[in-house]
């Protein structure tokens, strides 16, 4: 994929899961393309950082959960009445959000990630799960977890295989690195992975550092482990798209995706990697607004092709943006 291509899709992601070894070879496939309604639910919202498409209320429906900044609603499918979960009960901003019966009680639960304070890396970060209360209309109970600044996304995996999911959660920056040095130095990015308790209202989460070696990691997506049977972990960051892998009870980090040259803000030009046409490939950008990322993906041989379709198309499913899905032989997807 050459400059022109990339500059075109700086707010879009193209996965080819039919390219083959030489671009030029690819198959058309002529699919007519999808037609979509649009359909305004709420134009009330202030920022609506994150959405979420679960069933809330168990009737086979996708609901649409909305976060925004000093709250957390809901709009039933298909009427579209809104439900507040909560408002007021965390220090804005709320920022993500990931759904899963946290206490086993049958009923979907929430965790919510909050005190969104993007350059302040020293503090700030909370993380707080949501209890549902005994009808719709109720209100909903909130409990701590932890606290990591820079909290940005977090999703539910059952990395391990057990069958019990845990909370892996993402900053986007590594604690302490400064916008003067555009966020590489201090600490790296830890990658976490919370453990639900025995009971998850009065015991503490304990969390694994699963990694902490890469620079501003802007997205994450669980993706199911060809040689396991637990799930792997793909990450985009500065320093490209890396996967990380479970082998035993370690978890190991490996290169599968170049990005461009990363520069300080003095123009110093840190360490680059050379990218290669047979991998996927992932490249995060500072701009005015923040950070903006391009995603493509061809054939690898570190991940599967059916994965590599599967878990990119689903790359940005919790930061509040228009998605929409095509034919399996593509998979497009506005980033932010």
């Amino acid at each position: 994929m050459n400059n022109r291509w990339l500059w075109f899709a700086a707010a879009m992601v193209v996965f080819d899961l039919t390219a083959q070894s030489s671009p030029t070879a690819e198959p058309k496939i002529g699919v007519a393309f999808p037609r979509f309604r649009m359909q305004e639910i709420a134009a009330d919202l202030k920022v609506g950082y994150a959405v979420l498409l679960i069933d809330l209320n168990g009737d086979g429906k996708k609901d649409i959960v909305v976060v925004d900044t000093t709250r957390v609603v809901w709009y039933e499918n298909p009427t579209w009445k809104r439900r507040t979960i909560i408002e007021g009960q965390t220090k804005p901003d709320n920022v993500c959000i990931a759904a899963y019966d946290i206490d086993g009680d049958g009923k979907i639960d929430l965790a919510l990630g909050a005190d969104w304070k993007p350059f302040n890396t020293k503090e700030g970060g909370t993380l707080q799960w949501l209890k549902r209360g005994q009808t719709l209309d109720d209100p909903w109970t909130l409990y701590p977890i932890d606290t990591e600044p820079t909290v940005h996304r977090i999703r539910f995996a059952d990395v391990d295989g057990s069958g019990k999911a845990r909370l892996i959660v993402v900053p986007l920056m590594g604690r302490n690195s400064s916008q003067k040095n555009n966020w590489i130095d201090g600490e790296p990015v830890r990658v976490l992975a919370y453990t639900i308790p025995r009971d998850p209202v009065r015991d503490r989460w304990v969390p694994e550092v699963l990694d902490q070696s890469l620079h501003v990691i802007h997205n994450f997506q669980p993706i199911f482990a060809p040689m396991d049977k637990g799930m792997d972990i793909l990450l985009a960051s500065y320093e490209g798209v890396n996967v990380l892998q479970r082998s035993g009870a370690k978890w190991t980090r490996r290169h599968i995706g170049a990005t461009r040259r990363i520069r300080t803000a003095a123009g110093a030009p840190a360490k680059s990697r050379k990218a290669s046409s047979r991998m996927a490939g992932a490249t995060l950008r500072p701009s005015n607004r923040g950070m903006a990322t391009r995603w493509w993906c061809t054939r690898s041989r570190t991940i599967p092709r059916s994965h590599c379709g599967t878990a990119m198309s689903s790359m940005n499913n919790s930061n509040g943006v228009m998605a929409y899905g095509v034919p399996t032989s593509t998979a497009t997807a506005m980033m932010n």
